[in-house]
């Protein structure tokens, strides 16, 4: 198959993309402008447009009073989630959120950006590059300090003992890992 150009609902090729992202079931890019775009596959609202309406052509990315995402440096798709990096170093993601991987201390899917926090509900800040996956997504920041939420997540939190349902920390001096069976048992594995 030969590859073909990405078009929106009129035919015009998508341009002045600056970021591009292809997840499990859908794609997202970032254009000149700092707004997102996503199409695909939208069961659990991965595509950000505030619907649940997949679309085989680029949809703006909105919040949930349908204003345009902004000042988009990085986006991410996921399996079933997305998530974008703004010009400020806050960390955004919509979709699925079955594990938590959203990072808002919820299990609510969102159809539209929600900003990621700690386990305090404090927006997560200094974030200098995000990552979904499947059921987990990834934050980096300034300190170099990596946040993890979803199936073996820490809630995108920094204390070793917030870990929870089991998983990796990387940050604060160490590795730690958590037992998924037993939650509380937390072992620091490098320094």
């Amino acid at each position: 198959p030969t590859p073909v150009q990405v078009v929106d609902s009129h035919g015009t090729p998508l341009a002045n993309i600056t970021a591009i992202s292809t997840g499990g079931h859908h794609s997202c890019a970032v254009d000149t402008t700092g707004h997102a775009h996503c199409w695909g596959y939208n069961y659990s609202g991965p595509l950000g447009n505030n619907t649940r309406t997949s679309s085989p052509t680029p949809v703006q990315v909105v919040d949930s009073n349908s204003t345009p995402l902004a000042n988009i440096t990085a986006i991410s798709a996921g399996d079933d989630i997305s998530c974008a990096l703004d010009t400020t170093g806050h960390a955004y993601c919509w979709g699925n959120n079955r594990y938590g991987q959203l990072g808002n201390n919820t299990t609510t899917n969102s159809p539209t950006p929600v900003q990621v926090v700690d386990s305090h509900g404090t927006p997560r800040a200094n974030i200098t590059a995000i990552s979904a996956g499947g059921f987990h997504s990834y934050a980096l920041d300034t300190s170099g300090n990596v946040y993890a939420s979803g199936i073996g997540r820490v809630n995108f939190s920094r204390a070793p003992d917030t870990i929870g349902g089991g998983g990796i920390y990387i940050g604060g001096g160490g590795i730690y890992i958590a037992d998924e069976a037993h939650n509380s048992r937390i072992r620091r594995v490098t320094s």
